[in-house]
């Protein structure tokens, strides 16, 4: 098959596939990759993860250096190139986003209207389980 590399938004899916909550995270890394710092991710303990960032990275054309990352003068920013694909994995996945703020906003007088008390029509907005943190582990 030879040494073509994979495109980074499907390592990328690959990625948010096993380890769902690393977006935030992640978007945080690349940040700190287009901003000229350098990455290490030797000190990730989860291997699988080190493999899908590595596959990422090298799919991003970063400098690779005994596990420590770079991005190379005349690459494209990384977040150019998976940004909105990190961010829309970052978006909540709720029913609600569909209905209209008008809607909503009805549906709160009407429940306030017939109790004499307010109510909030939609649920806390807890977005899940908390991200496991690949950010602490590398730095």
């Amino acid at each position: 098959m030879g040494r073509s590399r994979a495109e980074p938004q499907a390592i990328l899916q690959g990625l948010f596939n096993d380890f769902p909550n690393v977006g935030n995270d992640l978007k945080q890394l690349l940040e700190m990759i287009d901003g000229g710092q350098a990455v290490d991710i030797k000190g990730i303990s989860e291997r699988s993860l080190i493999k899908h960032l590595r596959k990422l990275f090298l799919a991003l054309n970063l400098k690779q250096n005994d596990g420590v990352f770079l991005l190379p003068s005349n690459v494209r920013p990384t977040l150019e190139v998976v940004g909105l694909m990190i961010q829309t994995s970052l978006e909540p996945k709720s029913g609600l986003n569909e209905m209209h703020p008008k809607q909503l906003d009805e549906e709160h007088r009407q429940v306030a209207g017939e109790s004499n008390r307010t109510v909030p029509c939609m649920e806390d907005d807890d977005t899940g389980p908390k991200e496991a943190s690949i950010k602490n582990q590398v730095l």
